[in-house]
């Protein structure tokens, strides 16, 4: 998915109408939460939850969602910043192409778990450290659906862009505000290496609160011939027994527990207990 990167991934504020077609895509909180209600009543919607921070309102789609007068489904995402923009334009192409909302997210849930991205900032909030204990420059990793804090003068990066366009992935990179000359080196660096680079006036670093933000994400190339394909395996794929969306990997992507273990130790502890509970009250 070119040209180049689909324009640096395409960073629009709203939502992705399709022309003459019955699918929309956007992500939560670039539009508002009301307005994508009040869309999915007349229309499918496939809204993108971002992993930064919470949503405000996030609770009223999961409300909106089981109405039986909404149309509308949602994929909570692990990714950030210019790696949600391609999955929101990777959603937004497949959309433009006939695709149903179960497709579109079983796709979209797909193509973030073989992304890689790697982010940097100032007392950067993502990973399991607390941001005050932090240095004052810090980095964050995501890789098989979960972040990890790293070292910000590691060469994971540059790491991530060889093997990446080695592959012939899609490599974008963007810096958020002022990061001053190390950080304008680096994408100048990146972008001369073969990565779509660009500078964005508000970005991650509006998203996450905080002065400046690098990033660099590496994800699959989709062509047109290649979402046909996925289509047509999407098509045959087996159905999860619970959610019914279809399974290309060994998990669902949608109820795949495998991105916080211990959340999901604590839920799976907790259910049990309560159904005990119910199950052996007189």
């Amino acid at each position: 998915m070119s040209r180049p990167a689909l324009r640096l991934a395409e960073p629009t504020a709203v939502t992705r109408e399709v022309p003459g077609g019955r699918v929309s895509v956007a992500v939560a909180g670039r539009v508002p939460i009301d307005r994508l209600v009040r869309l999915a009543v007349d229309r499918r919607v496939v809204v993108l939850v971002p992993g930064a921070r919470r949503v405000a309102g996030v609770d009223v789609l999961h409300a909106a969602a089981r109405s039986p007068e909404s149309d509308l489904d949602i994929v909570h995402l692990t990714a950030v910043g210019i790696g949600a923009r391609y999955l929101e334009a990777v959603g937004g192409r497949a959309a433009a192409s006939g695709w149903a909302p179960h497709e579109i997210c079983c796709l979209v849930s797909e193509v973030e778990r073989r992304m890689t991205s790697w982010v940097c900032g100032p007392r950067l909030p993502l990973g399991r450290a607390r941001p005050e204990l932090l240095p004052r420059r810090s980095a964050a990793v995501l890789g098989g659906g979960r972040w990890r804090v790293a070292a910000s003068v590691s060469g994971i990066p540059d790491e991530m862009l060889e093997r990446g366009l080695a592959r012939g992935s899609s490599c974008l990179a963007a810096l958020s505000g002022p990061g001053g000359r190390w950080a304008d080196e680096l994408l100048d660096g990146w972008r001369q290496a073969g990565a779509v680079a660009g500078r964005l006036d508000g970005g991650l670093a509006r998203e996450l609160s905080i002065r400046w933000t690098l990033e660099l994400a590496v994800a699959p190339t989709l062509t047109a011939s290649g979402l046909s394909t996925l289509r047509e395996q999407l098509a045959s794929a087996p159905r999860c027994g619970w959610c019914r969306l279809p399974v290309l990997g060994t998990a669902c992507p949608r109820c795949a527990v495998e991105r916080n273990p211990r959340a999901a130790k604590r839920s799976v502890n907790r259910s049990s207990v309560r159904m005990l509970l119910l199950f052996t009250r007189d």
